[in-house]
């Protein structure tokens, strides 16, 4: 799923991005943008589940910037400059979801991120899946097919979960990799993936060699395909 942050100085900016991409089992696209003005220009493209404002210490209309971000209707996480809390309060009035001051560490910014994902309604059942064929709930890394249970290990539930929340669009090789393995080396995670998503197909699908849920984009990545899903609410 896709973040876009906005922040003018690019060692921050990629800090911001470097952390937000290491979210466990999110698989964050992460876009930045220097300006509010770009940022408009991103967001029809982007189509972005959050929007992260990084404010500086010379901006005059903190509120103005929230407000025109608010009417995107896309979760709003702000990051003011050190002790301008008052700052908070016109971001917040202004339809921020949330604000706080700068630094932030790692762990706490990955905290409001996914609270802030939570929030919105695109990420509803996103973990779920169900066709009358396969039936799945990566929240609780439980699937089966034919009425049968399917043991997924936790790197399969983690891959699963990631192809679920943007089915029917590809995800690259190189995102998936990064969100799986973080530390390996980019060549050492697509042998892994190879082998993980092998073994994927061959528990969810009926033929393995020619797969109707897990599918290859040919030099691009995978995507899982929805085939006639249920709604069962």
């Amino acid at each position: 799923m896709s973040v876009l942050v906005i922040e003018a100085d690019t060692r921050y900016a990629q800090q911001l991005k470097e952390n937000l991409a290491s979210a466990d089992g999110l698989g964050l696209d992460v876009h930045i943008v220097p300006d509010i003005q770009q940022a408009c220009k991103s967001l029809e493209e982007a189509c972005p589940r959050l929007i992260v404002l990084s404010l500086e210490d010379d901006e005059t209309k903190p509120g103005a910037q929230c407000a025109k971000l608010h009417k995107t209707r896309t979760p709003l996480l702000v990051l003011a400059p050190p002790d301008k809390k008052e700052w908070c309060v016109q971001c917040l009035s202004a339809g921020a979801d949330e604000c706080i001051c700068k630094p932030i560490g790692r762990r706490e910014l990955l905290a409001r991120a996914r609270v802030l994902l939570r929030k919105d309604p695109r990420a509803r059942a996103s973990h779920e899946y169900f066709d009358g064929h396969i039936q799945v709930d990566t929240r609780i890394q439980w699937a089966c097919r034919n009425d049968i249970p399917l043991h997924l290990s936790n790197m399969e539930n983690r891959l699963f979960g990631l192809l679920l929340e943007r089915r029917g669009q590809s995800i690259t090789y190189e995102s998936l990799c990064v969100a799986l393995w973080p530390e390996k080396d980019m060549e050492s995670a697509r042998q892994q993936l190879a082998i993980l998503v092998h073994a994927l197909r061959n528990k969810v699908e009926d033929d393995p060699s020619h797969p109707v849920y897990i599918r290859t984009r040919r030099m691009v990545g995978y995507y899982f395909s929805p085939q006639n899903a249920i709604d069962r609410k």
